[in-house]
């Protein structure tokens, strides 16, 4: 990414959009604030309606279950193909 001079913009964390944020109260994914209004785990579960990802998929479990699935899934070779494309097209 670069900035209005045409400069490297740093790197840095960013939410995935909105909903993209799982809340992390008492160690446990899936519980405490969402959204301006305090969950439970079976709250935060109902919420989510049929499309399952990975907040919905670690509700209830630790920050080492987290840590287990990220570093367990494979990486995406299509993805990384196309970032190393926009790379290409994008220097500053």
């Amino acid at each position: 990414m670069c900035t209005t001079d045409g400069d490297h913009a740093p790197a840095q964390w960013r939410g995935l959009g909105e909903d993209s944020e799982i809340p992390f109260d008492d160690a446990t994914l899936g519980n405490g604030e969402s959204e301006g209004s305090e969950q439970n785990v079976e709250a935060f579960a109902a919420d989510a309606g049929p499309v399952q990802g990975v907040e919905e998929i670690l509700a209830g479990q630790d920050a080492d279950a987290l840590v287990t699935l990220l570093e367990s899934t494979p990486p995406d070779a299509a993805a990384q193909t196309d970032i190393t494309a926009q790379t290409a097209a994008n220097v500053c």
